[in-house]
């Protein structure tokens, strides 16, 4: 047992969570817009066996199993280790009848929970406390089984409130007190400070240390003992719940985290300091701004349609109102005497605009150079897997089959048997992981050898025959998992070549066996591996790849998964076949959707994509603004310096000799803003340098190619202004002067 394990009692072989009371709803229940909610329904519709046949449909019960949600939490927490469990409650909601209707949809028998965690006083975590401890006492009473121990903090406030900007304090309900709990028929205990749960299985925190100033507190909040109100914003009684499991490090459950969740991952740091943090669960509020996938209900509604009108009707007064005010300053008279020329102050003037043009098209064309050159390397780096010619379907298992591990088993292998046979279909597979999405498994495996102690995290996931191959993973040395290696009972494993490296540094890894698997793969002995394949990005496309070990699907099928299928020409075309086959096994399996492994990498960089189509857009936009300005400026020069041309040509000057001499100024012009843009672009990609990958922030193929672009726009829209020169008449020119 680890020094970590000690400190919370001991290494679970699992750890299962199951929410009763959250604020989650469902798709039924009409709630404010952006709040969220579950296809719960849909779920339960999906997963429920069918109850009778109803004029030729199939009829289910389903609004029996349908939970409710409520502003509060309440976690039912199983751990296991070997063949010992222990359930214990996370905090148990607001309201007991809550907890009580979800607990009997859910399928939960109170009896077997024999310990419940308060992680702080607040009515909608504690406000449930007597009567579902009475409810899980009388449950256990009745099997003979001892009164369940109710884990409190001492500081417990009589009542708790928030004084709002108003002056008016907003009450919660009265705490439930010690003795209540206890008259329920709970055995109340009391903890400030850290301390184990259920055997050890689990770690209880006591009272959180604020070291950082992460979290500043609730402002306006207070408690109440007896008849003193006082200020309590930092909500000191606050606790977690902690477990160690192997194989994966420690997990955390954090309630409201009114502590700051950095002081919470710092505490079980001190706690637990040679565990990694596997997971943290931590009620937060949404924030849909984060979300790209809700982009879709973006807007431009009246009011934001109006200030963009307004805006753009003050920007083109404000730019009209310099040149009135010069032309009224300066009177007919000089302009009459000057005839059609500015003179230098107005060309210098209208110069710096251009050049000031030219420079912000640059610094937005080298930005959006280098965001859709990253989207670009991203996409086709080397991924470990090859995305072309293969689909995925999500499998998620009926309720019939999520016990039943002999007919999870029946359903993949005639499913893959089918798809199998369908026409073009060159290998299909079922496993637990699909990249570029996190592995359902991950563990720090620590090896310890020749005096030297190195520890190394890594993915894990079931995988069956012919799954590798439809992913398009390269197999470096040996095989593919074949159903031969079920039958013969022979524990066998593929690992990463970073995995075989690992393990067997220099040397063959094929044909060895590895000494200690990780518990959570259920290996009956020791594994022989019998294949090495490349490092697969399971973290995402703009992550380094993984180190991953692969077992049999049948060693551990889960009650979810993939279908992959890799196929000769569009895999797109063999879905509703995939469909087909899967509703002629059981109806009651969802595939919810079926998509190409492309369409799934191009989603998963959908946050680059959306950063580098703006960013090209309004590039663009600037340097056509630029380059409109630039036409503009060449052709007001011709026009004014008509009899200096005119002069010129009388005297000898070619056509393509005065198309020469006008286009000097624009490409002087355009050379200083492209100088000046390239400076600021250089300073400007500084600060892009966390979004860009696969590239350097100063890629010197964007810098080049976005002064080409420019240059060579500016030369063409200097050449067509300066054109017009061709077409000067001296005679008639020098007669009108």
């Amino acid at each position: 047992m680890s020094d970590d394990a000690a400190a919370a009692g001991v290494e679970l072989d699992e750890l299962e969570v199951l929410v009763v009371v959250d604020n989650e709803s469902d798709t039924l229940s009409s709630i404010d817009p952006g709040v969220p909610q579950l296809a719960e329904a849909a779920h339960l519709a999906a997963r429920t066996a069918v109850s009778r046949q109803q004029d030729g449909h199939d009829a289910k019960v389903v609004f029996d199993r349908l939970c409710c949600a409520c502003h509060g939490l309440s976690l039912l927490i199983t751990g296991r280790r070997g063949h010992v469990e222990h359930r214990i409650l996370f905090d148990v909601g607001p309201y007991p009848d809550v907890w009580l209707a979800n607990a009997r949809r859910l399928g939960v028998d109170p009896s077997t929970i024999e310990y419940v965690f308060l992680s702080h006083w607040h009515f909608d975590h504690s406000g449930g406390l007597p009567d579902v401890v009475g409810a899980i006492a009388a449950a256990r009473t009745a099997r003979g089984l001892s009164r369940p121990t109710v884990d409190l903090h001492p500081n417990r406030p009589d009542q708790r409130g928030l004084l709002t900007a108003a002056g008016v304090i907003l009450l919660l309900p009265t705490e439930p007190t010690p003795d209540a709990i206890a008259h329920a028929g709970g055995d109340v205990v009391s903890h400030a400070g850290p301390h184990v749960c259920c055997d050890g299985f689990f770690h209880g925190s006591g009272s959180i240390e604020r070291v950082t100033g992460y979290e500043t507190g609730l402002p306006g909040h207070c408690s109440f003992r007896g008849a003193v109100c006082e200020p309590d914003p930092l909500i000191l009684d606050e606790r977690f719940l902690a477990a160690v499991v192997a194989g994966r490090g420690l997990t955390i459950l954090s309630a409201c985290s009114h502590a700051g969740i950095i002081n919470v991952c710092q505490q079980a740091r001190r706690s637990f300091p040679r565990a990694a943090i596997d997971a943290v669960l931590h009620v937060f509020v949404s924030q849909a701004a984060a979300s790209v996938s809700g982009l879709h209900r973006v807007t431009i509604g009246l009011p934001v349609a109006l200030a963009i009108v307004a805006m753009t009707v003050l920007v083109a007064a404000a730019c009209g109102v310099v040149p009135a005010l010069h032309a009224v300053r300066t009177g007919v008279s000089p302009l009459v005497r000057s005839g059609s020329s500015r003179g230098p102050q107005a060309w210098r003037l209208r110069g710096a605009l251009v050049v000031a043009q030219i420079a912000l098209s640059c610094v937005l064309l080298i930005g959006a150079g280098l965001l859709t050159r990253t989207v670009s390397a991203v996409m086709h780096e080397d991924h470990g897997f090859r995305p072309d010619g293969a689909l995925e379907a999500k499998v998620v298992l009926s309720d019939t089959m999520l016990f039943d591990r002999p007919e999870r088993e029946a359903f993949v292998r005639t499913l893959l048997e089918r798809v199998r046979a369908l026409p073009g279909v060159l290998y299909a597979g079922f496993g637990s992981n699909l990249p570029p999405q996190p592995p359902v498994l991950t563990m720090a495996i620590r090896l310890v050898r020749q005096n030297l102690d190195e520890t190394r995290m890594m993915k894990g996931g079931s995988a069956s025959p012919g799954y590798l191959r439809a992913l398009g993973v390269r197999f470096i040395a040996g095989r593919d998992f074949d159903d031969g290696d079920a039958q013969r009972g022979d524990p066998v494993v593929i690992l990463s070549e970073s995995v075989a490296r690992f393990y067997f540094p220099g040397q063959d890894a094929v044909g060895r066996t590895i000494a200690r698997m990780p518990a959570m793969f259920r290996m009956p002995g020791e594994p022989r591996v019998i294949g090495v394949v490349s490092d697969v990005k399971y973290e995402g496309l703009d992550s380094p790849a993984s180190a991953a070990i692969y077992i049999p699907w049948a060693s551990r099928p889960l009650g979810r998964g993939y279908l992959l299928v890799r196929a000769d020409g569009d895999p797109m075309r063999l879905a509703t076949a995939i469909r087909a086959a899967a509703r002629e096994i059981d109806a009651s399996v969802p595939i919810p959707e079926i998509q190409s492994l492309e369409a799934v990498m191009a989603e998963s960089i959908s946050a680059r994509s959306v950063r580098a189509l703006p960013a090209a857009g309004f590039g663009l936009l600037a340097l056509a603004v630029a380059l409109v300005g630039v036409l503009a400026t060449m052709t007001t020069l011709v026009a004014e310096r008509r009899r200096d041309l005119a002069i010129r040509a009388a005297l000898g000057a070619s056509p393509s000799r005065l198309v020469r001499t006008l286009m000097l100024p624009g490409l002087a012009l355009t050379a200083a803003g492209v100088v000046m843009g390239l400076s600021l672009g250089g300073a400007a990609a500084r600060s892009l340098a966390s979004l860009v990958y696969g590239i350097s922030p100063y890629d010197a193929a964007t810098f080049a190619g976005t002064a080409a672009a420019i240059v060579s726009g500016a030369a063409v829209m200097t050449y067509a202004a300066a054109l017009r020169a061709r077409s000067v008449d001296p005679l008639a020119i020098l007669k009108q002067d």
